[in-house]
């Protein structure tokens, strides 16, 4: 909250400083607590309908929210996971059950799906939870539903039991 002051006072742009805000909620909280990207992107929308000086008070909320959410880089680690798996593959076509209007047409529910339908192209898994906060009891449930997928989980992660 200190430098957030601090960034107002010395001018800069209110709007840059949510913005930093709403980064870090999902660069370094995401899943560990979701409601922080809600938050900051609440005292955005705050600030811009109250301006200054009463629109740093929906910004200090925001940023005591962040500063006192457990943190998890699982998101960031994710993306790069993707984006390094896109480099190995290539851009693969996009499966059928995938496009929009394809599982009426299959005759399968998103609930029903077969296991080769959830996996991805490289044996590791994309998403390594770190356990922290709402993250543990996400994945806690979307291992619950893994059963489904026969094995498999809807981010390539083989089901651990």
């Amino acid at each position: 909250v200190y430098y957030t002051a601090r960034l107002i006072e010395a001018g800069e742009a209110p709007r840059f400083v949510l913005r930093r805000l709403i980064i870090f909620a999902s660069e370094d909280i995401g899943l560990a607590d979701p409601q922080a990207l809600v938050q900051a992107t609440a005292a955005l929308t705050a600030f811009d309908m109250v301006g200054l000086p009463e629109g740093t008070l929906p910004m200090t909320q925001a940023a005591l929210y962040l500063a006192c959410a457990p943190k998890s880089r699982t998101v960031v680690q994710t993306y790069a996971a993707a984006q390094a798996r896109v480099a190995a593959h290539g851009t693969l076509p996009v499966p059928m059950w995938l496009r929009p209007g394809a599982l009426g047409d299959a005759g399968c529910r998103h609930n029903n799906l077969p296991a080769e339908l959830a996996t991805l192209p490289g044996a590791a898994p994309l998403f390594e939870p770190s356990g922290q906060g709402m993250e543990a009891r996400i994945v806690a449930a979307w291992r619950g539903r893994q059963h489904i997928n026969e094995g498999r989980g809807p981010l390539g992660n083989a089901a651990t039991k």
